[in-house]
């Protein structure tokens, strides 16, 4: 009977143990989820500044346009 206690700490302490290392596990997969994301947001906030950047070279040069037309 004895044995049958013992088996059962010890498949406790070891499915304990699991979810130890199973929570470290996600909690790392989390952070680079979240690194990843953050890189994500760099690069699209930066595709948006050129986007805004050409559209306002654009604005430039059709008044430059017309300047030139005018003189």
């Amino acid at each position: 009977m004895e044995e049958g206690c013992i088996d059962r700490i010890i498949i406790r302490r070891n499915s304990d143990e699991l979810k130890t290392e199973l929570k470290k596990i996600r909690t790392q997969i989390i952070k680079h989820q979240k690194k990843q994301l953050e890189q994500k947001n760099k690069i699209a906030f930066a595709y948006y500044r050129i986007s805004d950047l050409e559209q306002i070279i654009e604005k430039i040069q059709a008044l430059h346009q017309t300047d030139q037309e005018d003189l």
